[in-house]
């Protein structure tokens, strides 16, 4: 069966119009499954995927009126079975941290039950960002591991899958809160949470901007664009309880810069930064 697709890139890793432009297709009715995003030094953008050619091109019609600068559109045609056999590479078992085994799961899958102790994730994926693949996601998963037996709560903002959740779960942590603006993703990350038997572990619905509690954590993580995170920094830092730990990352290289001259504080201490060719993450200490 062929499928259709429209492309839309922009010029640089540019995070946040692919971001903008995700929110913007599924309010047009576009299933977060159809939408794939891409990213490199060169480019970064959206591809979607549809089974009838006049979806796509009503899609398209309404991209096009949305004016985008600097953005390229394309169409074109795909074979299902190369798109499948392209999307399996994430659907195969890894190891994260050289000691988790991470079992993505197909919607419908089912698995024996999660053992107390067992150093297996068993992730319910759905198209929700956190496959756990990701640089951004492996360093907050690090900075787990680094401080494990030194946190028992943990708050995970844009906590996407819950993957990290359950990292810190298996390190030691007791109470675990997950926040996210995606309904989408609250409910994969519960699904998640219910699949590998951890109570204490809460998903929420939200836009950390408005997030009111007031609780605090032995552990913050945030794993956000640039721009959020330094919009958010007193924010985070407000619920680390003294002498404890917020990982960040989400960073791009170019970024990194303008992050760090925004975003350290007195209250903080940066004990590690971690970087690849693209992204940058930075675990800190908060001041007793």
């Amino acid at each position: 069966m062929k499928l259709y697709q429209i492309t839309i890139t922009f010029p640089g890793a540019d995070p946040y119009s692919a971001g903008l432009l995700r929110e913007v297709l599924t309010g047009m009715g576009v299933s977060l499954g159809n939408i794939v995003e891409t990213m490199d030094i060169r480019s970064s953008g959206i591809t979607v995927y549809f089974r009838l050619k006049q979806a796509r091109d009503r899609i398209r019609k309404r991209i096009l009126s949305l004016g985008l600068l600097n953005a390229r559109v394309r169409t074109s045609g795909v074979d299902e079975k190369n798109w499948v056999k392209k999307c399996a590479l994430y659907n195969k078992p890894f190891t994260l941290n050289g000691d988790i085994r991470v079992i993505p799961a197909k919607p419908g899958a089912r698995f024996k039950a999660a053992c107390p102790g067992e150093r297996t994730i068993r992730l319910f994926i759905n198209n929700v960002f956190g496959s756990g693949r990701h640089f951004t996601t492996c360093r907050l998963a690090l900075f787990l591991k680094t401080k494990k037996g030194d946190y028992a709560s943990v708050m995970d903002v844009g906590s996407g899958t819950g993957l990290l959740c359950l990292v810190a779960g298996i390190y030691g942590a007791r109470e675990v809160w997950a926040i996210d603006i995606d309904k989408e993703a609250v409910k994969t990350a519960l699904a998640n949470f219910r699949l590998n038997k951890r109570s204490g572990f809460s998903s929420i619905a939200g836009d950390f901007y408005k997030f009111k509690k007031k609780k605090k954590f032995d552990m913050v993580i945030a794993n956000l664009f640039t721009r959020d995170l330094v919009a958010l920094r007193d924010k985070l830092i407000g619920h680390v309880n003294g002498g404890k730990y917020l990982a960040v990352s989400g960073i791009s290289r170019g970024n990194y810069k303008y992050f760090r001259e925004n975003f350290d504080s007195p209250e903080l201490k940066c004990l590690r930064v971690e970087k690849d060719k693209e992204w940058c993450a930075v675990l800190y200490r908060r001041k007793a």
